[in-house]
């Protein structure tokens, strides 16, 4: 059949094919009524519900992407790689805080705080690594090393890894500041506050977080608290702060004001004396000696250099060379070792073993040289037909075969030690 549409011929079709099968259709059908349009503001508090339930569903499910492990070969990983990233936004944020734009400063820094959590997960996934090598090679040679002697000097952590450390915190800190002051000009006070008091937790004596935190504490009606970090302002200060002094006159009365002055800058003045007291101490004993120790193998360690020798650890150091800085060991092995010693005092390091073998090839050469030159002379003598000249003794001369005995012999071993030659003995 044919209808004037596709509807009307399907549903006067006798063979309906697949279709109806599928998608039904009812002639009795009424036309639906569509609902009414709400307004932009409506639709966006709608959304706004429906967000912050989907939001409280997933505060405890697992996250729609999984999260990628933690690559820190790749650059986006690398700690001078996020400070500058961190950098970029702190520039960007400060210009668009000097054009007036806190909102899009905010933003910035927020990104740039996003960027040094990043960093503080790689720093500390980089401390446990290199926690974890220290923990390992102090067992590996705890038995050589008995009271763990390289655990009071070593480093656990190297001096780089340290100069990430305080730059992730330096940048952490000058974002939240700057997200403070431009959450105090976009009045949103609970923020500022915020992060004004994160910044306190990484510099407690930062004046600008606590002038800002004690503004936001301010002008949201918390004067007791804006007043506590006004007068631990005045404190960091050395009770020189003007701003801290005039928002506080303008809190309190004169009076009340002086009387809580006085009040405040005798119990401070107390701790700073208990607190120089407590500095003028004499330190740990141990603590000096173990730094002497140091000293002592960096010196020696500079003069092995010089001199051309091989680099030694700590505790190789201990163990062979720390002796000579001590009498008493210095008297037990000129008792055990005699030949080594003069009356010129200890000798300044012991003979290793490369050095004996080097003295005995260099003399085993001379000796073979001068073999080899006798031979050849011997040789050019008698192909030339030169008879062999006669060694002239000088007049009173000693025979060349001398008898010792046990007298001479001794001191003739004396004097090749005196001059070094103590490998033949």
């Amino acid at each position: 059949p044919k209808g004037t549409g596709y509807i009307e011929s399907l549903s006067q079709c006798v063979n309906r094919c697949q279709v109806l099968r599928v998608f039904p259709w009812d002639v009795t059908a009424q036309k639906p009524s569509l609902p009414t349009v709400p307004t932009w503001d409506e639709f966006r508090l709608e959304m706004r519900t429906y967000r912050i339930r989907y939001a409280k569903a997933m505060a405890n499910a697992d996250g729609e992407v999984p999260a990628k492990p933690l690559d820190l070969y790749k650059i986006e990983a690398k700690p001078m790689v996020l400070f500058q990233a961190a950098e970029i936004c702190k520039s960007e944020g400060n210009e668009r805080l000097k054009k007036g734009n806190a909102a899009g400063a905010l933003t910035k820094y927020d990104e740039g705080l996003y960027i040094m959590d990043k960093c503080q997960e790689v720093l500390v996934t980089w401390r446990l690594i290199f926690r974890q090598i220290h923990d390992e090679k102090a067992e590996n040679n705890r038995k050589e090393r008995g009271l763990k002697v390289s655990d009071l000097t070593e480093p656990d952590m190297p001096r780089e890894f340290r100069t990430d450390e305080n730059d992730e915190r330096s940048y952490r800190l000058a974002l939240l500041l700057n997200g403070a002051q431009a959450a105090l000009q976009l009045e949103q006070y609970d923020v500022a506050e915020t992060k004004a008091g994160q910044a306190l937790e990484i510099e407690p004596k930062n004046i600008k977080a606590l002038f800002r935190r004690a503004t936001a504490r301010l002008k949201r009606g918390r004067n007791d608290a804006a007043k506590s970090d006004f007068w631990s302002m005045l404190k960091a200060s050395n009770f020189e702060s003007k701003e801290a002094l005039g928002k506080l006159s303008q809190l309190m009365s004169k009076e009340d004001l002086a009387k809580e002055w006085k009040r405040v800058k005798a119990a401070w003045e107390k701790e700073q004396r208990l607190g120089a007291m407590i500095t003028e101490l004499d330190g740990d004993e141990r603590v000096s000696q173990q730094d002497e120790r140091y000293q002592r193998f960096l010196a020696d360690c500079a003069q092995r250099k010089a001199d051309g020798q091989r680099e030694i650890s700590f505790d190789d150091w201990v163990r062979q060379y720390e002796w000579r800085y001590d009498a008493d060991e210095r008297q037990k092995v000129r008792k055990a070792w005699p030949e080594f010693f003069s009356h010129h005092g200890p000798a300044p390091l012991p003979v290793e073993e490369w050095e004996v073998d080097y003295q005995t090839h260099k003399e085993i050469h001379k000796i073979m040289y001068n073999r080899q030159t006798q031979a050849m002379a011997a040789k050019r003598r008698e192909r030339e037909g030169v008879p062999k000249p006669e060694a002239e003794e000088p007049q009173g001369s000693p025979s060349n075969c001398l008898e010792l005995d046990a007298e001479d012999e001794q001191m003739l071993k004396d004097a090749v030690v005196r001059k070094g030659y103590h490998y033949w003995w």
